[in-house]
């Protein structure tokens, strides 16, 4: 990795953050819990992320001296940012995605685009996979990881198995635990553009082959050979650029991603 690479990777990290419960003691946060991810989509603190993500994190709420809250690296990486929640809107149904501001501003690579997208598209996340997790004594945080991969089709409302949902992709790379709520984009010439969120992963089993043999002893044993495929799910923001969440002020997504305030 070169040392460009090293600094995007950073600055990555400032914009696509973790989703985190605090508790707040002696003017200080310390993370106790996380949840997914979420991406700024402006320099002014609105963000997005998976419903799903802020569902479970509001419910996790224990003490009053905890809030949820966003977890932004600076860039001289030294000290990690808690960045409150003030509030957050959900899309409507079957839609698993949020917006929500914090008091804080982060300039982001990321906008909203309603960019040309079919089968074999490359696209591209980053996002904290709960395998990223560092977990000892005193200490908790989450490392970011970068994921590439293609779409492998364009399901329409109602196409894929399972609960209801909306527009989607089905991308060639897993979407584990903890990426819910990570940006979906397609990269150009210093432009990343935001087609999606991803929410969940879908999983398909077929049956390689099946064997059967007699024992001596007269018991009959089977054995059975299975292929998993599991394959990830992003939501299309595509239908979503002119909604206007209640926290916006009458302003759509696309008014915001672009800076027209």
């Amino acid at each position: 990795m070169n040392n460009g690479d090293l600094a995007l990777r950073h600055f990555f990290e400032t914009f696509i953050v973790p989703v985190c419960r605090f508790s707040e003691a002696f003017g200080s946060a310390s993370i106790c819990e996380f949840f997914g991810t979420a991406f700024f989509i402006n320099g002014n603190g609105v963000f997005l992320t998976a419903s799903h993500v802020m569902d479970a994190a509001n419910k996790s709420i224990k003490m009053s001296g905890d809030f949820i809250g966003l977890c932004p690296r600076p860039i001289d990486g030294n000290v990690n940012v808690a960045c409150r929640i003030t509030s957050f809107d959900k899309a409507k149904s079957p839609y698993d995605i949020c917006v929500g501001i914090v008091d804080a501003n982060y300039p982001t690579l990321l906008t909203l685009a309603d960019v040309p997208v079919d089968t074999w598209q490359d696209v591209t996340s980053w996002g904290y996979p709960g395998t990223a997790q560092n977990r000892t004594a005193g200490e908790f945080w989450m490392y970011g990881r970068g994921f590439k991969g293609y779409i492998h089709r364009l399901a329409t409302t109602g196409q894929m198995p399972g609960v209801p949902h909306p527009d989607a992709f089905e991308i060639s790379f897993s979407v584990p635990q903890g990426l819910s709520g990570s940006p979906l984009f397609t990269q150009g010439p210093q432009m990343y553009s935001v087609i999606g969120v991803c929410t969940g992963v879908n999983r398909g089993e077929t049956t390689e082959y099946l064997s059967e043999e007699l024992q001596e002893n007269g018991m009959l044993t089977r054995e059975r050979h299975v292929k998993i495929e599991e394959y990830g799910i992003a939501q299309s923001l595509r239908p979503l650029l002119d909604w206007q969440p209640a926290n916006l002020d009458g302003r759509t997504l696309r008014e915001v991603s672009s800076g027209r305030l």
